[in-house]
């Protein structure tokens, strides 16, 4: 058997064709086993020559990071400028620059809230003057149709002969109105007690409605029935009194008495009818007057003075009040 002549590499250690594949760039060569190594080949295998070019160029960098100056911040571009965005402004504020102006509780601004005022102000003003202006056209037509001529009564054989009721006198004690009322009531013998006048007609120039004197003589009088006529013509006004008078019942008529420096409102109580000697009898409170058939018509219809109360006025504006107006005993 041959003798193995192969060297073998120790455990741990490299052999030369290994080093001769990592670190040199000669051609591999086989190694011949015969041939011996000298000190010299294997002192040029082991060394390793240290690359100087990589460490200048290193040394070269990291002297350039030492000495260079920190990378100064480039300055940032500025920022495109927002487009501003429209707000959405109510219908109520266009125009209007209330971005800033104070709000009231409700949420409106205070000119907002003064012009909604003026508006609502405003249509009341209207609303009243429509309706004050229906009522003044509806007075205007009544008082058109009611204002007759008086020609024939007067011209009426059956209105020639006078009628008269018993002459009254009234109580100037009373208040206007109830003096008429008490008077009539007394020449029917039934008073009108003092529990049944109110006490707001103490007062001379407090104005008492024709229904509220008709209620006090109703609760005097009992079985006696009244009718109270308002807006009668100037015809139907002497016609009704005179059919009245000739029963010997007195007429309370609602009449304004006026001299040359003021006018009032009085209930005046007509005791006698003379169509032919154009006259009229009655009671007032200042005593027993007489007037003529056109001088009474003026008194019932408010027209014989230009200084007519400012209440009468609204109270014939507004039909509290009417035009010959008369209580009537049945």
């Amino acid at each position: 058997m041959e003798p193995n002549n192969e060297r073998k590499t120790p455990a741990g250690e490299q052999n030369e064709l290994f080093k001769k594949q990592v670190f040199s760039d000669e051609t591999l060569r086989t190694a011949d086993p015969d041939e011996e190594e000298t000190g010299e080949q294997h002192f040029e295998t082991l060394t390793f020559d240290k690359p100087v070019v990589l460490d200048e160029r290193f040394a070269a960098r990291k002297a350039e990071r030492e000495t260079a100056q920190p990378p100064q911040a480039k300055p940032a571009a500025p920022r495109p400028a927002a487009k501003p965005v429209k707000r959405q402004v109510p219908a109520a504020q266009k125009n209007k620059s209330v971005s800033h102006e104070r709000r009231l509780y409700s949420g409106e601004t205070p000119s907002d809230a003064a012009l909604r005022i003026t508006r609502q102000i405003a249509a009341l003003v209207l609303c009243l003057l429509l309706v004050c202006g229906g009522f003044w056209a509806k007075g205007t037509v009544w008082d058109i149709w009611t204002d007759r001529d008086i020609e024939d009564v007067q011209k009426s054989t059956y209105y020639s002969a006078a009628a008269n009721s018993a002459q009254l006198r009234l109580d100037q004690n009373l208040p206007i109105g109830y003096d008429a009322a008490q008077a009539v009531c007394i020449s029917l013998g039934q008073p009108i007690s003092s529990s049944a006048i109110p006490a707001k007609a103490d007062d001379k120039d407090t104005l008492i409605f024709p229904a509220d004197l008709t209620g006090s003589m109703e609760t005097a009088l009992g079985s006696q029935k009244l009718r109270l006529e308002t807006g009668l013509t100037n015809t139907d006004l002497f016609k009704e009194i005179y059919k009245s008078l000739k029963k010997k019942k007195p007429v309370i008529a609602l009449m304004l008495v006026a001299d040359a420096e003021s006018a009032k409102l009085q209930y005046g109580v007509v005791t006698g009818l003379d169509v032919n000697n154009n006259r009229v009898t009655v009671a007032l409170s200042e005593g027993v007057d007489t007037y003529t058939l056109a001088e009474f018509v003026a008194a019932t219809r408010f027209e014989n003075t230009k200084n007519i109360p400012l209440r009468l006025r609204f109270s014939l504006l507004f039909g509290t009040l009417s035009r010959n107006t008369a209580i009537f005993l049945k």
